[in-house]
């Protein structure tokens, strides 16, 4: 059975830029991504790497583009792979979402923009994406 010893979470990437569109009724339409695995400079270390990312489009205007990215890095002793990844697939993801989606509504609002808060999601709402760190 694996048993989780430290969880740390790290920013990789926080962008924020004005597309300087007047005011309007905009679609929040944030684009979620998640991968997880086995960081390869550490024996007992996963990681579940998420990104959320606003961006004006053409079929989707939107006043900012937004890209957060963060890492939980997760020290996991056991040997069950299966069981691993099942942990970083759901609890972990559960665990680094709530990071995540409170970064987007602070970031929106110190920048003086209306606060985005990002919906719940399900962590088995995601295709699975391993890691290749």
């Amino acid at each position: 059975m694996a048993t989780i010893k430290k969880m740390t979470i790290i920013t990789n990437e926080i962008s924020l830029t004005s597309n300087n569109l007047p005011d309007g009724n905009f679609q929040v339409k944030p684009y979620i991504t998640r991968r997880f695995g086995k960081v390869q400079e550490k024996e007992n270390e996963y990681g579940v790497e998420m990104q959320v990312a606003f961006k004006d489009e053409p079929e989707n205007r939107f006043p900012i583009n937004l890209t957060i990215r963060i890492t939980g890095l997760f020290e996991i002793e056991g040997d069950d792979v299966e069981e691993i990844n099942n942990f970083l697939k759901v609890q972990g993801v559960q665990m680094v979402f709530p990071y995540l989606r409170s970064m987007v509504s602070n970031i929106t609002s110190s920048a003086l923009l209306p606060s985005i808060m990002l919906p719940i999601i399900n962590p088995f709402d995601f295709k699975d994406e391993e890691k290749d760190d």
